[in-house]
């Protein structure tokens, strides 16, 4: 399953969640496709996950984001 396929999945099977919280976790989904690719799950290396932490820290995330 590409991340592309899992956030299609995950934002459609959350009932009960706010718009703005589905908003929110789109923008996320979109964040990470941006900076990792559309790559399929199983293969995202530590390495890749790592860098996308950095990315987000720089753009002010916080670290328990």
């Amino acid at each position: 399953m590409t991340i592309e396929e899992f956030a299609t999945f995950y934002l459609e099977h959350r009932p009960g969640i706010s718009k703005w919280t589905l908003k929110k976790d789109a923008l996320s989904f979109n964040l990470l496709q941006d900076a990792l690719g559309n790559i399929q799950i199983r293969t995202l290396p530590t390495a890749k996950i790592d860098s996308f932490s950095k990315i987000c820290l720089a753009r002010g995330a916080k670290p328990q984001t």
